[in-house]
């Protein structure tokens, strides 16, 4: 039997056989070493070779939980195959491999070598933004990367959510990332609002969180316009009612400070002409 009957047996196997990983995952390490020893013909051998480590650490990483798999074995089969042919799907699996093994640092150098030898693809350059942003204090990166993501797949809804949820608390921290958040939600209102739309998102709580990014950079009167399309459909939202209860107030105050800061440039002015007066005569 040639290498690509055997791993394409594999691979449906695989795919159906979840209960007999084990098995199978001892089947194609045998493959694997018949293929080292050239006992097996080798058709196609670079990307069939990195698509067999591939299936290898795939299929010892969903046991993992349940058998005695070593995850930093299981790494370095992916290792192999990303060696072999970068490969978006090779670089995901590493990165989850070494995120589950709680290697974040190794897990964000695998993502960094990728993008940096290939440009990398809308997922992962979103995956490495979401991960730098998480486990990193390189903002400026994380943000860099995931801009990266947008100008390559602009129409991409994951990219912005993730973005965006990245940012609900850093905002809190550094307001100049609000101008993002905001940005990110109204692009995904504005995708999935289109005609023919097939993107799952709720578009009612997009509202919602575009209020409160509105109200935090104190710009009251889109925070209200949001949070009324927002009670639109959740009338009796406690939080949402609560928030616009919140809004009012801070534009309340907002609109007596204009006020205030009027009259004492209104004064300022009136006396400033009175000097003139007094010089001039």
């Amino acid at each position: 039997m040639k290498y690509s009957e055997i791993l394409a047996d594999l691979q449906y196997r695989e795919e159906f056989s979840l209960e007999s990983y084990l098995t199978l995952i001892e089947e194609a390490k045998v493959c694997l070493q018949k293929c080292k020893d050239g006992t097996i013909e080798m058709d196609m051998p670079k990307e069939m070779l990195s698509e067999l480590y591939y299936l290898i650490g795939h299929m010892m990483l969903k046991t993992y939980r349940k058998s005695d798999v070593d995850l930093d074995e299981t790494a370095q089969y992916l290792y192999e195959a990303i060696n072999l042919q970068d490969s978006e799907k090779y670089v995901l699996e590493i990165y989850n491999i070494l995120a589950t093994n709680k290697k974040m640092q190794e897990a964000i150098e695998a993502l960094d070598g990728y993008i940096e030898r290939t440009g990398g693809t809308p997922k992962v350059l979103a995956t490495a933004g979401n991960m730098v942003l998480m486990y990193t204090e390189n903002l400026k990166k994380g943000a860099d990367y995931f801009h990266r993501a947008i100008e390559m797949e602009p129409d991409r809804v994951a990219t912005y959510w993730t973005y965006f949820t990245d940012l609900e608390e850093i905002v809190m921290e550094y307001p100049e990332y609000l101008e993002d958040a905001i940005l990110c939600l109204k692009t995904i209102i504005e995708i999935c609002s289109r005609p023919g739309s097939t993107e799952e998102m709720n578009i009612p709580n997009r509202y919602l969180d575009l209020a409160n990014m509105y109200n935090r950079a104190q710009d009251y009167t889109k925070a209200m316009e949001c949070v009324k399309e927002y009670l639109k459909v959740e009338p009796n939202s406690k939080y949402g009612l609560e928030l616009k209860e919140k809004i009012i107030q801070n534009l309340n105050a907002s609109n007596k400070k204009k006020s205030w800061v009027k009259v004492v440039f209104g004064a300022i002015a009136v006396a400033i002409i009175i000097c003139l007066i007094y010089v001039i005569f």
